[in-house]
């Protein structure tokens, strides 16, 4: 009875939605995380990490005015 239940239910796992730049950032301290520790590897590290949240708030802080501004110009027309 209960795999009946299971298998009738639908699911909809919808993937989440990612932001602009979130691959790069990703790749970036993949790479920085792929670093020997004779390398360097914990500044390197260390400065990857201050590079993604300072570009995650830029984005945070900007898309609103974005927004704002295209919604205008598109009114406008």
């Amino acid at each position: 009875m209960i795999k009946a239940l299971i298998l009738k239910t639908n699911l909809n796992f919808k993937k989440p939605k990612s932001y602009l730049g979130s691959r790069s950032m990703r790749i970036s301290i993949a790479l920085a995380l792929s670093l020997e520790p004779q390398m360097e590897r914990e500044l390197f590290l260390t400065v990857t990490y201050v590079i993604v949240v300072f570009s995650i708030i830029a984005q945070g802080l900007t898309i609103g005015s974005l927004v704002k501004k295209v919604l205008t110009t598109y009114e406008e027309k």
